[in-house]
């Protein structure tokens, strides 16, 4: 028995101003509203925070923590870096978040005095917080956004004044929004600021609001025991200069940073970035610095010194991608750590212990991130290395081994070269103490400081126990690589012990020791054990497994930051024609 199907009945419309019938095809269509989305940028400073220190003024620095709709819990999403000494902070760090207007964007802002020997924000002091919506930040008047910090009561130290934070608001144009401004800025002659106190210059560049209040563009590094700076070269977006609106001014500030109080003024000027520019192409670019307070009480006052631009111009900003199709390369070294803190390798116990078919925690680690970082490797071959074990029996200890055995090419076939290079290890290394993380450290930066030129970017990823025995070389050692093309990843996959690899991973402040700073933050540790969970097999039992995608993209987060961070910043610029 067959049967027909039905003809579905034409639904004509009759147009009210013609006699004309409109078929379905041929009917006006709603119109499509796009709705406004935009990527915007925050600029966050806090005024008047609580002292919560006896000893010393705070050292705030800011979490940014989103929310997806309907859940309640919070995940941090961005943090500024610490600025120290300052109970009035105006952060450098800008936050950039895509602004949907269809959404209701949660935002949580927390403030710590970041003053702890600890990674942890728990044992930081909590100096307040504000729970708001993006879009209330972008519809505030003259793109400022000012609020009460909620302080619980408990906290001592708060005064009548109450803590507030500005959050200042731009858009970031598609257009304008990769125009970014190169500068390489100097001063001479600074003033004298007395005999016993220290010349440490730093300059600040801030853009005059609508409201006639100011924010931070950009704040350089501080020069220590110099009243000659000559900054490193830098660069903002054109947008956070006032792009292409002649009449928004700057104001460039120097100052000298103080240990023991608020930074000194030495002198400021006024321009707008088109004046600034003019005067550079004119080779004018010689701007004195005056201090207001020591003219109004000298009339032999001239300045303060002299700014001077020494190099400024105009390109397009370049991303992570941007950089590897122009032809950069990661170039990937695996470290594996072999120490004794691992236990016997023929322990059930043990980290490198392997049981049939389940894998240990290295193989693990190395799979995870390994599927990934191939993708990014030409050849698909990396070198892989070992420390902190004899590599046989008869040998030395030794902190730095090639994991194959072949010192003339340590390189493995790809992620199973490196897994095959791995268990052939197991058979013959001899565990020992103790464990140096600072050699390997120091063969990547030999091969970094070598390559220089932007063609490469080194990547040392290190698996480890977590048991660090040259903590203070390991620091020593990497802030002295910081300014070099590279980033050291480290895995911990130990169970107790993340908090001695937290350290080197300077988030918010950079490593410093003996007086002397980071360039850069070029390390990222990852706590292994938040990416284990456990699942039942046929039987019911509980059987470890490893949330590897999660694994890779914590791992590797940072990396495309860090890379454009030198190539914008920190790669040595080619000279020009005739030097």
């Amino acid at each position: 028995m067959s049967t027909k199907k039905k003809a579905t009945p034409e639904v004509v419309v009759t147009n009210p101003d013609s006699e004309e019938v409109l078929s379905p095809q041929h009917r006006p269509r709603r119109p499509q509203f796009v709705l406004p989305s935009t990527l915007v940028e925050l600029t966050i400073s806090a005024q008047n925070l609580v002292d919560r220190d006896k000893l010393s003024r705070s050292d705030p620095i800011c979490a940014v923590y989103v929310t997806k709709p309907h859940r309640k819990n919070w995940v941090e999403y961005a943090r500024t870096e610490v600025l120290e000494n300052t109970f009035s902070p105006q952060w450098n760090t800008k936050i950039s978040i895509r602004y949907n207007f269809e959404e209701r964007q949660s935002l949580l802002f927390k403030i710590y005095d970041w003053d702890k020997e600890t990674s942890s924000w728990k044992d930081q002091d909590f100096l307040g917080m504000l729970d708001c919506a993006l879009g209330e930040i972008v519809a505030a008047p003259n793109k400022r956004f000012v609020r009460k910090l909620a302080i619980p009561h408990m906290i001592l130290g708060q005064s009548d004044v109450p803590s507030t934070i500005t959050i200042v608001v731009e858009e970031i144009s598609e257009k304008e929004g990769k125009d970014v401004v190169g500068f390489r800025l100097s001063c001479t002659n600074l003033i004298n600021r007395g005999v016993l106190s220290k010349h440490d210059p730093y300059l600040i560049i801030s853009k005059q609001l609508e409201d006639g209040s100011w924010t931070v563009v950009h704040k350089t590094e501080v020069l220590e025991n110099t009243k000659n700076p000559n900054w490193r070269f830098f660069s903002v977006r054109m947008s956070s200069l006032g792009g292409k609106h002649e009449n928004t001014v700057l104001r460039w500030s120097v100052l000298y940073w103080s240990h023991h109080g608020p930074p000194k003024l030495v002198g400021e000027f006024l321009t707008t970035f088109q004046q600034a520019m003019q005067a550079f192409q004119d080779g004018k670019a010689s701007f004195p610095l005056i201090n207001l307070r020591k003219k109004e009480k000298n009339q032999s006052y001239t300045n303060s010194g002299l700014l001077q631009i020494q190099e400024l111009r105009v390109d397009e900003k370049k991303t992570f991608v941007d950089y590897l199709q122009s032809g950069l390369q990661l170039q990937w070294t695996v470290v594996i750590d072999f120490s004794s803190h691992n236990k016997s390798l023929k322990s059930p116990t043990s980290y490198h212990y392997i049981d049939g078919e389940q894998e240990n925690r290295y193989v693990a680690a190395i799979k995870a991130v390994g599927d990934v970082l191939q993708d990014y490797d030409a050849d698909k071959r990396f070198p892989a290395f070992a420390f902190g074990a004899k590599p046989t029996k008869d040998e030395m200890i030794n902190q730095y081994f090639p994991l194959n055995y072949n010192s003339d090419n340590p390189a493995c076939e790809g992620v199973d070269g490196i897994l095959a290079a791995y268990h052939e290890a197991l058979k013959k290394v001899t565990i020992s103490t103790p464990a140096i993380f600072s050699e390997s450290i120091k063969q990547t930066a030999k091969l970094a400081k070598s390559n220089q030129n932007g063609t490469k970017y080194f990547v040392l990823l290190m698996i480890t126990r977590g048991i660090i025995n040259d903590k203070t070389l390991t620091i020593e050692t990497i802030i002295n690589a910081s300014g070099l093309p590279m980033s050291v990843i480290i895995i911990c996959v130990g169970d107790n012990n993340f908090e001695s690899m937290a350290e080197l991973d300077s988030d918010g402040r950079l490593l410093q020791l003996n007086g002397k700073k980071a360039q850069r933050d070029i390390v990222q540790a990852v706590d292994f054990k938040k990416f284990m969970s456990a699942s039942r097999d046929q039987r019911g039992s509980k059987q470890p497994y490893v949330r590897k995608r999660a694994l890779a993209a914590e791992v590797l987060a940072e990396l495309p930051y860090q890379v454009v961070n030198w190539m914008e910043s920190f790669r040595p610029m080619e000279p020009s024609a005739g030097e």
